[in-house]
């Protein structure tokens, strides 16, 4: 437990970063589930298996310059795979900056102005951002490596993962800007990576900031600071449940449980099933008190058990309040108390999910907005090509002697 706290002072940012989620299969659960906190992506903005796959063969259409594979995934592409019209965006932008032609037959700038234009600037630099990323992993080798014995090189993969990286951030950047909440976090969990050197604090942030851990500098950066406070002021459930571990973390001069409560209660709100689990341990009066708050309460304790249960659709089996007490060997709850809990924790289950399944109708609204689109984005695609053409036929006879 302490070291699950201790680990919260660098925003979780210091573990190694892993590819984009991959959502639960077989589950329309609208629930957030915790192998998802130190991702750039929540579950369901992350790519399914399939779409993974769609990567990996995207860097293997970039190291072989197989054109041919290029043509496919673009014709698929205009055809309406909206994975697929991402991942040709980040394959052209990698060609593009090594020197190439783009395969997939039109510049990064088109592929990226139809994006926004089909899903706006907000989402459309988003998913552009997690694109790059997942372009990126592949190529997720040591920047460094040890020819003979002696002799150290820098990793051409690396370098073009670290550029496929940063304009990674500079895409989540642009979506940030116009209040993106996720964005915001996977800006925070890449700020040790990849820090942006132009980064100030801004004098009136118009958030609460969390202050830094650490005198000394060992802390998360301003840029790591502000980025994850603002995506938990604009609704992010996995930036509220870290700034609850960080404000509940004694060992900081800002340890404050209510703050720290606070930020846990909003995470569980923003659906993450994580938040509830910890909301019932620091609240459980059995729990070592050097791990619990100080206003420790059973009857807290049991209603986020049973909402944690609820939103896995799992049993809660045989909560701590149902012990007897070692002063007076009763349990700590009536079977009355109990129920009620019980009730209310269902009830707030329901609602949760309500939200969120709300949020999950407007998102493929959105989407669905953007298919009849695809049948223009087909006809420019056509008319650009077909430009390009007659513009490389021009510039040839005005080769010719």
């Amino acid at each position: 437990m302490h070291i699950l706290f201790r680990a919260t002072i660098f925003f979780l940012l210091v573990l190694l970063l892993l590819p984009a989620a991959h959502a639960e299969a077989g589950t329309d659960s609208p629930f957030q589930r915790e192998n998802h906190i130190e991702t750039l992506a929540p579950e369901e903005d992350a790519p399914l298996e399939e779409t993974k796959a769609i990567y990996a063969q995207c860097a293997h259409t970039y190291r072989e310059n197989d054109l041919k594979a290029a043509e496919w995934q673009r014709d698929a592409a205009l055809n309406g795979n909206m994975p697929l019209l991402f991942a040709v965006y980040a394959l052209t932008w990698l060609e593009e900056d090594s020197g190439r032609s783009p395969g997939c037959g039109a510049p990064a700038a088109f592929w990226e102005q139809w994006i926004v234009r089909m899903l706006g600037e907000r989402e459309g630099w988003y998913r552009m951002g997690l694109a790059l990323f997942a372009l990126a992993e592949p190529y997720e080798y040591p920047a460094f490596y040890l020819e003979g014995n002696h002799v150290l090189r820098v990793s051409e993969a690396a370098q073009r993962s670290s550029a496929l990286k940063a304009q990674c951030k500079a895409a989540l950047r642009r979506a940030a800007d116009r209040g993106h909440p996720e964005a915001m976090y996977a800006l925070a969990r890449l700020a040790p990576y990849i820090p942006d050197g132009q980064f100030r604090m801004p004098e009136h942030p118009g958030i609460p900031v969390v202050p830094p851990t650490d005198a000394d500098g060992g802390g998360p950066t301003p840029e790591a600071r502000y980025w994850m406070s603002a995506a938990a002021a604009h609704g992010s459930a996995r930036a509220n449940y870290v700034l609850g571990l960080v404000y509940g973390d004694r060992h900081t001069l800002f340890y404050d449980e209510e703050q720290s409560a606070a930020f846990f209660r909003k995470a569980v709100r923003l659906g993450l099933v994580l938040a509830a689990e910890q909301l019932s341990v620091v609240f459980n009066p059995r729990t070592d008190r050097d791990f619990r708050y100080r206003r420790a309460d059973a009857g807290t304790s049991l209603y986020y058990a049973l909402l944690a249960a609820n939103m896995r659709g799992e049993a809660c089996g045989s909560p701590p309040d149902a012990l007897p007490s070692p002063a007076t060997n009763k349990p700590a709850l009536s079977d009355k108390e109990r129920e009620e809990i019980r009730r209310e924790a269902e009830q707030e289950c329901a609602r949760i999910r309500a939200d969120l399944l709300a949020k999950r109708e407007a998102r493929e609204a959105l989407y669905a907005k953007a298919e009849p689109l695809f049948a223009a984005l087909y006809e420019a695609f056509d008319a650009q090509a077909e430009a390009a053409a007659d513009a490389a036929r021009d510039e040839s006879r005005r080769a010719e002697p």
